[in-house]
């Protein structure tokens, strides 16, 4: 059976997570006509994650591969997804889409998917397309955001966020009876990808962005090469870890800030000293503010060690 789908899984001591989403997964792709497979790229978990895919793949009626790294090889996010989509590749030649698909993802609505690859294929041009994502309880999730800039990194997530300055702006077209609109960034949760223009740009950049804005310069790349990323205003496709937290978050501050310093010069024509002055700025009135409810007890002092090591990061580009 020709297989021009598959599913790229990332999968790191989340298996409270990694069961209802391969479940839900392997019951949505039964019900499309479109040839697919899985695979799960492991980084190493120790919670049962690996005998639980061992298990299902046992059952399914989808070939599942399970690929994991070799004892000392990147295991990052980034490299997961080029090491996954690289063995499909060579296993499955007529490969054609690849949908990034992660551990707090959950499909209720398969024809999502079906939708996404009618949309790649009707739309010239368009690399990728994500999905109006929404929570366990029908909640909508944020699915993307503009390309980021120096002025809203500078003022900090939290600000940028109540000013609402990171917000795609959609501009809604339809297609058969699906709404859908082109978009800056659309985020890996999940995407669906072109083989092809994924070749074209040589996949994520492991290196540069191992975790934190992998999809972000992901997009970037694409629009460089003159095609577009795009979101399907669609129900039933659930990006929710349900509190649950990855290992991978555990700097999370840290990676986000050493990662967005490195995105924004690369894409951005920033001079660079001009950008850390304005976050040495930032991050001192974040310690002075930060300082002032600790005074209070109304916020942890580490929140003050986490800035304190934000400002000398500035200068190492957070590294």
């Amino acid at each position: 059976m020709s297989r021009p789908l598959s599913v790229v899984i990332n999968s790191y001591n989340r298996i409270d997570l990694l069961e209802g989403a391969l479940s839900s997964l392997i019951q949505g792709l039964g019900e499309i006509s479109v040839g697919s497979s899985i695979v799960v790229f492991d980084a190493g978990s120790t919670d049962g994650s690996v005998e639980h895919i061992q298990k299902v793949n046992r059952e399914a009626d989808i070939p599942i591969h399970l690929v994991q790294p070799e004892e000392g090889e990147d295991g990052s996010f980034a490299a997961g997804v080029n090491t996954a989509i690289e063995y499909v590749s060579k296993n499955y030649p007529e490969l054609e889409w690849c949908l990034l698909y992660e551990t707090d993802n959950y499909l209720q609505n398969p024809g999502a998917i079906t939708n996404g690859i009618e949309l790649l294929e009707r739309q010239e041009k368009t690399a990728a397309v994500g999905f109006t994502v929404e929570r366990h309880d029908g909640r909508k999730a944020g699915y993307g955001e503009k390309f980021p800039t120096a002025t809203r990194f500078a003022l900090g997530q939290r600000l940028s966020s109540i000013l609402g300055l990171h917000e795609p702006s959609p501009s809604w077209k339809e297609q058969s009876g699906v709404r859908f609109s082109y978009a800056d960034v659309v985020y890996t949760s999940p995407l669906l990808v072109d083989y092809e223009c994924w070749r074209e740009i040589g996949g994520m950049d492991q290196d540069a962005f191992p975790f934190t804005d992998s999809d972000i310069d992901l997009c970037w790349r694409f629009q460089k090469k003159g095609n577009r990323c795009a979101v399907l205003d669609t129900p039933g496709v659930v990006h929710d870890n349900r509190q649950v937290q990855s290992e991978w978050s555990e700097e999370r501050v840290e990676r986000f800030h050493r990662s967005r310093i490195k995105v924004i010069l690369r894409h951005r024509e920033v001079k660079r000293e001009m950008l850390k002055a304005a976050l040495l700025i930032r991050h001192t009135v974040e310690i002075a503010g930060i300082s002032a409810l600790c005074l209070t007890r109304q916020r942890p002092t580490e929140a003050i060690d986490t800035r304190l090591r934000l400002l000398k990061g500035v200068f190492s580009g957070y590294t």
